[in-house]
């Protein structure tokens, strides 16, 4: 990914379904 980073977390939400929050941090100094 070179200076990028991203997370991706899974929260349950029932029995049947879920939410996916996905996070992106980018290295300071990079464009």
């Amino acid at each position: 990914y070179g200076p990028w980073m991203d997370t991706n977390l899974v929260v349950p939400t029932g029995p049947s379904k879920c939410q996916v929050i996905f996070d992106y941090f980018l290295e300071s100094g990079s464009k």
